[in-house]
This record gives C-alpha cells, structure tokens and sequence, in this order.
C-alpha cells in the first residue's frame, strides 16, 4: 500500500473480497498499522453484514484507517431465500450494519440480486419495501448471473438463458428469463427501484446535511456517478443488447470448456 501510495500516486484501494474482515484480531491489527502509515488513502471494502455487526467497536478504527465504503453483499432481503443460498446474513444482521456504518459515518452500499426467486410485480415491491426499511446508503441492484462456479450457475438449466453473448454476463445484464416479467418489464421495474430508492427524501436530506464533510463529498460523487451509470444502460439495454427466446440453448455458453479444464486426470500407478 506503501509503494502504491508514494512511487505510484495510487489514492483509493478496493479489498475486493470479503476475507478482509475475516479474523478480528488481524483486521485489527491491519487497520492499526494503516493508521500508523498515515498514507491518505480511500479504502473501499467487502465484507459481510455479520462481520460489520461483529466488528462494531472496530468501526472508528476503521473510519480512521480511511475506510469510507463498506460493500456488503446482502443478496436478498428475505431470510428464507437467505438460508437457501447459504448466506449468514438474515435482514436484522443487514439492518443493524447499515446502521453501525451510519453511525460512523462510513457509507454503506448494499449488493440486491433479482433473480434469487420467481420475480413479480409483487417481489419487485416486496423488495422495494424492504430496501426502503434497509435504509443503505447506496443500492447496487444485480441480476442473477449463472457462472459455473457458482451453486445458482450449476442449477440453472441452458433452455433458462435468454443471453447468449457472454460479454454481457456481468451481474448488470439480465442472463436467466423470468417466467412472469419480460426481459424490459424487469429492467424498468429495477431501474425504476434504484431511482426512487435513491431519491427518497431522507436520502436527499443526508446529502445535504450529512455531518461528515468527507462521506458529504463522496456520496454526492457517487451518486453523480450513478446518474451516468443508469443512463449508459437504459442506452445498451435499447441500443446494445439482444435476448434469444428462452429454450434457443442445449448447453450454457463456456460452462462444458471451463468445466473440462478443471477436470483431474487420475494419476496412473506405476509399477
């Protein structure tokens, strides 16, 4: 972080994975010698909900380390669709992050995957209320995206994909159909979300009147930033994408080439 900071003039790091936090005793002692460093960075971090709530009196130590975002990856805001993917953080883990982040001033920007149920008109609103009683700072909306390495990625069945160009295989493009919602009904109905939820007016209010000057200057960069970001997809979702009718694949894209790869040949005895 030394070199990066001094001989490359680096100013934010993102920990883009959640083993960060994973210990409390070494996060401790990271952030305490990234303090002693005193080195001006940003620091971007992933870490689950239940290491923020377990690492509550470490949050003024991380604020003082330069930590400013904390993204958690809450996935669903139901518990049941929680358990069945295996996550260990139900809604009131979520909630009580959100909350100790607020508290010190550390902007907290939550992952919501549609597509971990059948989705509706009425999970989209079920979500909406859920992401309102949340209270994020920022949402990041994702749609479920099938990799291979993923249990959701060996689940999903090839006559499911309406995506075939694997480029737009990136947790921001839709990639599985959804039996009750057409590919443009779920990108409004999300687009719509992200823009209510982060024009809510008790989200105005904080960036207004937020108390700290540097979670001030960064969310009202980030949600400039996110202004452009719906734009440019509302722009590829018209102009840049194109869906195949659900049923158009006997196999998913790149999954039989990864999978071979990772196959082991038995070793042969030798005599």
């Amino acid at each position: 972080m030394r070199i990066l900071a001094k001989d490359y003039g680096v100013k934010l790091i993102w920990f883009a994975d959640e083993n960060f936090a994973a210990d409390h005793e070494t996060a401790k002692l990271l952030l305490q010698l990234i303090v002693k460093a005193d080195l001006g960075l940003s620091l971007n971090l992933n870490m689950t909900a239940a290491d923020v709530v377990r690492d509550a009196d470490l949050l003024p130590l991380y604020k003082a380390a330069g930590v400013d975002y904390i993204v958690m990856g809450v996935e669903s805001l139901k518990d049941n669709v929680i358990v069945n993917i295996r996550k260990n953080n139900p809604f009131a883990t979520s909630k009580e992050a959100v909350r100790l982040l607020r508290e010190n001033n550390i902007i907290s920007l939550t992952n919501i995957i549609y597509g971990l149920e059948e989705e509706s008109p009425q999970t989209m609103l079920e979500k909406f209320k859920g992401m309102l009683e949340l209270d994020s700072d920022i949402l990041n909306a994702m749609y479920l995206t099938p990799h291979f390495w993923t249990s959701e990625g060996k689940a999903t069945k090839a006559n499911q994909i309406i995506q075939a160009d694997l480029s737009k295989w990136s947790y921001r493009n839709q990639v599985i159909a959804t039996k009750k919602l057409s590919p443009l009904f779920l990108f409004l109905g999300v687009k719509i979300t992200e823009v209510l939820f982060h024009m809510r007016p008790k989200a105005l209010r904080r960036l207004v009147y937020g108390r700290d000057k540097r979670y001030l200057k960064i969310m009202r960069a980030s949600m400039l930033t996110g202004i452009r970001v719906v734009f440019a997809e509302v722009v590829e979702f018209f102009f840049q994408t194109q869906f195949i009718p659900a049923g158009s694949l006997h196999s998913i894209p790149g999954v039989t080439r990864h999978i071979s790869a990772l196959e082991i040949t038995p070793l042969r005895e030798t005599v």
